[in-house]
């Protein structure tokens, strides 16, 4: 009788793993971006003050390829994906950006 119940059961049960499975990855896939985002906007603001502060001398390329790679040190450091190259780049000029809108004489 125990297997008539399981078996009567079963057509119920399998839609319901199904969609929990599916929702699961859903809320994964949603969230991973939003904190790999957060991660980028808050290491490449560390990396632009750190060169901004080290590397007066250098030269806007060179200092942006140092924030690079500062950037990607990060990553590597805390066992996260690094991102693209250009992604990096866009996330460093958002925070050269954002940085000279911040200090003084900077533009607004």
């Amino acid at each position: 009788m125990n297997t008539a119940i399981v078996v009567a059961l079963i057509p119920y049960i399998v839609p319901l793993i199904i969609i929990g499975g599916g929702y699961l990855y859903h809320m994964i896939v949603i969230r991973l971006p939003a904190e790999q985002r957060s991660y980028i906007e808050s290491f490449a603001s560390t990396a632009v003050h750190m060169v901004e502060q080290r590397f007066e001398g250098k030269t806007g390329d060179e200092k942006r390829a140092i924030a690079i790679d500062a950037l990607q040190g990060f990553f590597k450091a805390f066992k996260l994906p690094v991102p693209e190259h250009y992604i990096l780049n866009s996330f460093i000029e958002s925070a050269v950006l954002e940085m000279n809108r911040v200090k003084p004489g900077g533009k607004t």
